[in-house]
């Protein structure tokens, strides 16, 4: 695709016109070449991509959460989801302690990326994450055989 020009790939992020002019802005795209072929550091990049990719669900998942509860008046306390979300069964994740951080911190934090730590976590995991994805969209969307 860089042969035609195209090296980014736009991806929405939820927030309607607010977030795009306020919010995080995501430009997918980066070289293929930049993954590896052996298998464990392919892996290993992977990982990081879907960590990077965990980052932004729960950041729009998060927005989301936040603009319902003051359309409804739910009063819904950002701080304690990710809490309920890790007493559960099945999501465990370490990165929820740091969301909870995020918004005890910061009550009404705009949106989860713009946490300074948060942020660092997505700055270090992007590289793979670009790569991944323009990797993916290539792979499955145009037909490469790459």
């Amino acid at each position: 695709m860089a042969a035609q020009g195209i090296q980014f790939l736009g991806v929405g992020v939820s927030g309607g016109e607010e977030g795009a002019w306020h919010g995080p802005s995501i430009m997918p795209g980066g070289s293929i070449k930049r993954l590896n072929s052996e298998r464990s550091t392919f892996l290993k990049q992977l990982h990081s991509a879907l960590y990077a990719a965990m980052i932004i669900t729960y950041a729009q998942g998060l927005a989301l959460l936040a603009v319902a509860s003051d359309k409804y008046k739910y009063q819904i306390d950002l701080e304690s989801v990710p809490l309920i979300w890790r007493g559960g069964c099945i999501i465990r994740a370490a990165l929820l302690e740091d969301i909870c951080v995020a918004f005890r911190i910061r009550r009404n934090l705009p949106n989860l990326l713009q946490d300074p730590h948060i942020s660092r976590k997505m700055m270090e995991h992007q590289g793979n994450f670009r790569s991944m994805s323009s990797y993916l969209f290539c792979k499955f969307f145009t037909g490469w055989k790459g």
